[in-house]
């Protein structure tokens, strides 16, 4: 009898590691192959780390206001445009992917795309400033087909300019989603602690797995908006964060593996007022701000995007610019981080990621306790720290250099720092980028000191 377990016990273990590597990615969850992204060449230098805003609110459409997105270190905006407000971008070296421009902006249901459709060489509008035209925000998988064609139509008739389409995040309901989970009963039976137990997540897949079947953008965008506050029954503040947030990027960052494609990532640069129930909370300090850009980092995003910077949505006084005209705490955190992330932008723009592993992912929270997808032990560093970790790991483009994001897990809660002994073989030397300032060390080791949601950039040469 005891036999018998043994052996059904290794049977049940196969079959997890079987389904884990079979099933356990985005690529190819629904019928249909994957399209590898075609790389074009664009107006703007795709190559390197780029730094978004979205929204810009037109009364606030002079010299002044427009001098401040370059002055906080912005590249591009998503934002309705007119000439004037182009005028002034292109003045100020700030680049616009446009809503209404060209063609009207849609959300959700991809039906009107006739617009899009009247553009041609002839026709299209364009402007020094403009790197591109949004088409579509948070579409349902319904219009895939249609949209893939658009995208095409659109690539064929501009030249270096962009079709900006951006999915839901991975807390979107099965209506927004466009699709229903169809998860075979062995899975549930032999994975209860895998993604394959989640409707959810099981759903997604399938969404991020239509969109690669059937539109061939460079990119991946999303918006994830992961960092909310609470109030405890004695009514004291507590921060808390998204449960999902790693397996949401990890699923989008293993397609853009796939597919050769970039991350752009949304991230939350604003925020609700507590009203006794959980909300999103104001991102106002470098902290949060830098939090979800190492965090994105980590997955491999090449541009990370701030929503909201003037108008929106969420309270007006958390928004880089408020409704008034006047920069706000947010502008000021997220000025600081973005020329932190400058100083390496160039850098981290000639590595492609391999993924990203936790270490001591339990002992962070519950925004970690979900499966990522496994990363080659050739790629990763050593690391020796009682805390917990993201680590992303990267590869040279053009050399066998390597290169590793390492993010200081500890929930905002807690306010824990993170002592973290670093290692990568073969290596002769380390750049380290921290807070914006990078440090040479001879030799393939270091000792870190993170503080509470800090990230760092390392080159291992």
């Amino acid at each position: 009898m005891l036999l018998f377990w043994k052996k059904l016990t290794a049977f049940l273990m196969a079959l997890t590691v079987f389904f884990s590597a079979q099933l356990g990615t985005a690529v190819g969850i629904t019928e249909g192959e994957a399209i590898e992204a075609t790389r074009r060449d664009y107006c703007y230098n795709n190559e390197r780390l780029l730094i978004g805003g979205y929204n810009y609110d037109h009364r606030h459409a002079d010299n002044e206001h427009v001098a401040w997105v370059n002055e906080a270190g912005i590249d591009f905006l998503i934002a309705w445009a007119n000439d004037n407000f182009l005028d002034l971008c292109h003045a100020n070296g700030v680049g616009v992917i446009a809503k209404g421009y060209n063609a009207p902006a849609m959300y959700w249901d991809a039906g009107n795309t006739a617009p899009w459709y009247a553009i041609s060489p002839d026709t299209y509008k364009d402007h020094p400033a403009l790197w591109g035209d949004d088409l579509i925000d948070e579409p349902t998988a319904a219009g895939f087909a249609s949209l893939g064609q658009v995208v095409n139509h659109y690539y064929a008739n501009t030249a270096g300019k962009l079709p900006l389409i951006n999915l839901f995040p991975l807390y979107a309901n099965s209506q927004q989603l466009g699709n229903s989970p169809e998860i075979e009963w062995y899975k549930k039976l032999f994975l209860p602690l895998s993604d394959f137990s989640n409707d959810s997540i099981d759903r997604y897949k399938r969404h991020v797995s239509d969109y690669i079947n059937k539109i061939d953008t460079d990119y991946i965008s999303v918006d994830i908006y992961p960092l909310r506050v609470e109030r405890t029954k004695t009514g004291e503040r507590k921060l808390t964060t998204y449960d999902m947030w790693l397996r949401n990027l990890d699923i989008l960052a293993e397609a853009c593996r796939e597919t050769n494609r970039d991350l752009w990532v949304i991230t939350q640069a604003a925020g609700d007022e507590i009203d006794g129930e959980g909300s999103m909370r104001y991102c106002d300090t470098p902290e949060d701000i830098r939090w979800q850009a190492f965090v994105s980092l980590a997955f491999g995003a090449k541009a990370i995007i701030h929503a909201c910077y003037d108008s929106g949505w969420w309270d007006r006084g958390s928004h880089l610019i408020d409704g008034a005209g006047n920069r706000t705490d947010t502008y000021y955190a997220a000025k600081t981080v973005n020329f932190e992330l400058k100083a390496f932008a160039d850098v981290y723009g000639k590595y492609n990621n391999q993924g990203a592993f936790m270490h001591n992912g339990l002992m962070s929270g519950a925004n970690i306790l979900r499966f990522l997808m496994p990363v080659k032990e050739e790629f990763k560093p050593e690391i020796k720290s009682f805390s917990p970790l993201l680590v992303g790991c990267f590869e040279g483009k053009d050399d066998d250099s390597k290169a590793y994001c390492v993010v200081n897990m500890w929930e905002p809660e807690t306010g824990n720092k993170a002592c973290v002994q670093f290692s990568a073989e073969g290596a002769e030397k380390l750049t380290v980028y921290q807070k914006g300032v990078p440090a040479v060390i001879d030799g393939n080791k270091c000792n870190l000191l993170l503080e509470n949601r800090e990230g760092v950039f390392i080159t291992a040469e």
